[in-house]
């Protein structure tokens, strides 16, 4: 049973638990129009505290997995496009994991971005140990990466501009696909007739920093972008580990040159199909993992490079999004304790919302697929996830960093 099916059943019981316990204390008659008052009112609070938490919950995100597949009986055929650039830590598993994709037609480019590492002479040794379905696999190197282009964009330009397959898949090296992931992910774009799509997966997290701040950031990116109705009425939300696109709207929009000095092409590029087309995205725990970054130094400066750029247009959004999620989650579980401590008054509604703040953290940890024990880290997270946020979107304090061994300045 999945734990907002549990959460369910103990807002239920919360509320017959409240009743039963007003039905015995109703012998007092002397203050039984208060306690009918009170009654009503902390019952009231109770299913309007729950139909928030399922409104959050449903507009939160929509999942997709492998019991979406239609089963199409003709599907299209793919070219998986896998810029890399220093991923030697990285490149044998994927491209083991996309090697073995239970799809009938693919074919595979890699595009090194000047790789100093052994990137390259590892991804041949996968591809000579591991290609038993004799995929059709090409290693490109990029030409010189001109100066008002930026380095992911400019691999994705030069592979597509090779790609054979009907539809693009983009992806990440430090990605794992699961077996059947093109299969379900191509029969939802047919089912709803998209033009593209963006799969957001499951979210590894193995150092100790990482399992405090990212769990927070799946949530809080929703949040920001619109969940499930983002890309219809807000602003399209996607992420470059998994973009699926069409050819014909690729190639419609101008591709990945028409965003070539976007830091983070992946919000662009989905933006960019949304103008010609349909674009929507979905939460996929089982589709695809990944780790995004490996130590609080990978994750400011992977947090500083997005949000300066995909956010910083956003500020109001942004900033009521942050305030929101630490207004639910953060600040009641905060202030039960002093009024416990201090015997204030209203103490019944505080504890109210506590158990709303902790019924909005069991969605979190549905949505990350992630253990029970997340529901005590996660609230730490949001605070200083919400702090590298907001000093960036507002402060810009991180004017230079490097990533992949390239330099970004935001002034420029």
């Amino acid at each position: 049973m999945t734990w907002y099916k549990l959460l369910d059943q103990f807002f239920i019981l919360l509320l017959v638990v409240y009743n039963i316990g007003f039905a015995i204390n109703s012998k007092i008659i002397e203050i039984l129009g208060l306690k009918i008052y009170s009654n009503i009112f902390a019952s009231s609070l109770i299913i309007i505290l729950y139909l928030l938490l399922t409104a959050y919950r449903y507009l939160l995100y929509e999942n997709i997995n492998i019991r979406n597949m239609v089963n199409f009986t003709e599907l299209p055929s793919v070219s998986i496009i896998l810029p890399i650039r220093n991923e030697e830590n990285n490149i044998k598993t994927c491209l083991k994991n996309l090697l073995t994709l239970n799809y009938p037609s693919y074919e595979i480019i890699v595009a090194d971005g000047s790789s100093t590492d052994k990137s390259i002479e590892i991804a041949n040794k996968t591809i000579n140990n591991f290609n038993e379905n004799n995929i059709v696999v090409n290693i490109i190197e990029e030409e010189e990466l001109p100066d008002d282009w930026l380095g992911k964009s400019w691999g994705c330009w030069n592979a597509a501009k090779i790609a054979n397959g009907n539809l693009y898949l983009f992806t990440d090296a430090d990605t794992i696909h699961s077996k059947n992931s093109l299969n379900v992910a191509v029969e939802k774009m047919l089912e709803m007739n998209l033009d593209g799509l963006s799969i957001i997966g499951k979210m590894m997290s193995l150092s100790i920093i990482e399992k405090i701040i990212m769990p927070s950031f799946k949530s809080l990116i929703f949040l920001i972008f619109g969940g499930r109705y983002g890309s219809k009425y807000l602003r399209d939300l996607a992420i470059g580990q998994y973009i699926l696109v069409k050819k014909e709207t690729y190639d419609g929009f101008g591709g990945h040159e028409v965003i070539k000095d976007k830091i983070a092409e992946d919000i662009h590029l989905a933006s960019k199909i949304s103008s010609i087309g349909s674009f929507k995205s979905f939460n996929g725990n089982k589709i695809y993992s990944v780790r995004m970054y490996s130590n609080y130094d990978e994750i400011l400066n992977g947090l500083s490079r997005n949000a300066n750029e995909s956010m910083s247009d956003k500020k109001i959004g942004s900033i009521i999004a942050v305030f929101s999620l630490l207004i639910w989650k953060v600040i009641p579980l905060i202030t039960l304790p002093v009024f416990i401590i201090e015997g204030y008054d209203g103490i019944e509604v505080i504890v109210l919302f506590c158990i709303f703040s902790i019924g909005s953290i069991l969605v979190d940890v549905e949505l990350n697929d992630d253990k029970l024990y997340y529901l005590f880290i996660l609230p730490i997270g949001l605070v200083l996830l919400s702090w590298i946020l907001i000093d960036n979107i507002f402060f810009n304090r991180a004017k230079e960093i490097s990533w992949k061994g390239r330099e970004y300045n935001f002034n420029e």
